[in-house]
């Protein structure tokens, strides 16, 4: 289970945002200040601190022979760090540079300059240099809508961000690792280029005491004020999300296949922390785990793949063809892209075992809204619309036929719902849910797509 150690609350869902941006391609000069040779510098510190001085009073005081010295002074000369009038030597105007701003005993550093072409994402909501990811935007993520005129920013707002923020840009978006030590020098050209999204990841917290969710936004941490618009725009757009309507029938169905009762306990003590403090603990029960928070959250992902891995080690095969997922209804479930990773995951427990090329189903409830019925065929092989008569909208089950399967109750609470679940390889409770999802009832269900997934 996931827990924010600093605030006691517990991640529960996931969230992929789809951000509205613009790139740039800017063409910047960075200096990167660097420690010089030993001798190079205790010659340069002797010279600044006594002004002038003749190469064979350096050789004496280093106790170097006269063709060494000649050699380190010839350097620094070439480099243009000191000059000679054939008696002495002193320090060029670019050797007293590196003394300036020095306190006593800081050391004196070089400055090489390199030049940089940087592609710089904007967001058009905030305004903000964003990092750029690998992924590629989804129907089934959260797109923040584009504000009026968003799309007017202007070269010189670009180049002056990417100035004043540069060491923020190097450290959280580079990850360079000495962005300390790097500065701007110039700016030579500022070209705007594409328009396009980029993903932010959010993640849903529980909070304690008061049984409400919220979100938190990682991108926003360092710095709140800077993002605030972003902030306010991703809230608005998840809470415009509905969880599915818990029903009795659901509970009942739930109870029936897992034998938990922990969302009964919690529906008749609800402010019970003990309750609670139970409901939200991992365990097992007779080799099944216990689950908590969204059903592709990394923690449930892997107790269902322990739980494969055990089956597949008994000698267990898979006993249908797909991979069938049912999920929730609603409009909140599944907007990231761990839904695809937790397939991948399942496929990758199968594959270890020799179970290779195995196609994934969705299942829709019909409590799903027409216009986000689609939005997985980018993951799923298949999609299907659920019977009328098939499980109420509040279960969600991941059914690897004839291996094992893991089972999810949406309780009627925080702001989208809150899954509790168990995973189980038991074959009495795979047979129970795999009747209901026989070829007849599959057969009575409406083709959504059938096509390949886009890759």
């Amino acid at each position: 289970m996931s827990r924010d150690q600093s605030s006691g609350q517990i991640v529960i869902d996931a969230v992929d945002f789809q951000v509205p941006c613009r790139r740039f391609a800017i063409k910047a000069n960075v200096t990167r200040d660097r420690q010089m040779p030993v001798v190079d510098e205790f010659v340069l510190r002797l010279i600044h601190i006594v002004q002038r001085i003749t190469g064979p009073r350096l050789s004496g005081y280093f106790g170097f022979a006269a063709h060494e010295m000649e050699t380190v002074l010839l350097e620094l000369v070439e480099r243009g760090l000191i000059e000679s009038d054939e008696q002495e030597f002193c320090l060029s105007p670019k050797g007293h540079e590196l003394f300036k701003g020095l306190s006593d005993g800081d050391l004196p550093r070089l400055a090489a300059v390199e030049g940089w072409t940087e592609f710089v994402w904007f967001d058009l909501i905030s305004r903000n240099m964003i990092s750029p990811t690998r992924y590629r935007p989804f129907k089934s993520l959260i797109a923040l809508p584009e504000q009026a005129r968003a799309r007017d920013l202007p070269e010189a707002y670009a180049r002056e961000a990417f100035e004043q923020n540069f060491h923020d840009y190097a450290r959280r978006i580079r990850r360079h690792p000495d962005a300390d030590r790097l500065a701007i020098y110039s700016v030579s050209e500022v070209e705007p280029s594409v328009y396009g999204y980029q993903t932010m990841a959010a993640e849903s917290w529980l909070a304690g005491a008061a049984l409400d969710s919220n979100l938190h936004l990682p991108f926003a941490d360092e710095d709140p004020a800077r993002f605030a618009p972003l902030s306010m725009a991703a809230a608005d757009a998840w809470g415009l999300l509905t969880g599915p309507d818990e029903t009795a029938s659901g509970l009942a169905d739930y109870e029936r296949l897992t034998g938990d009762d922990r969302p009964a306990r919690l529906r008749a003590s609800a402010t019970d922390p003990s309750v609670w403090g139970t409901a939200l603990s991992s365990g097992t029960r007779d080799g099944a785990s216990f689950l908590f928070g969204a059903s592709y959250l990394d923690h449930n992902v892997d107790k269902l793949c322990k739980t494969m891995e055990v089956a597949l080690a008994a000698g267990r095969t898979m006993s249908g063809p797909a991979i069938i997922w049912l999920r929730p209804a609603g409009t909140a479930w599944g907007r990231t892209f761990k839904v695809s990773e937790a397939l991948q995951r399942v496929r990758d427990t199968l594959s270890a075992s020799a179970i290779r090329n195995v196609p994934s189903r969705l299942m829709v409830p019909r409590g799903v809204p027409a216009a986000v019925r689609r939005n997985f065929k980018h993951v799923f092989d298949d999609g299907r619309l659920s019977p009328p008569s098939f499980y109420p909208g509040d279960l969600e089950i991941l059914l690897v036929p004839g291996v094992a399967a893991s089972v999810f109750f949406h309780l009627d609470t925080g702001r989208h719902g809150l899954p509790l679940g168990l995973a189980s390889r038991e074959e009495r409770f795979l047979r129970t849910i795999e009747r209901r999802f026989s070829d007849v009832a599959l057969n009575a269900s409406d083709a959504l797509w059938t096509m390949p997934p886009e890759r």
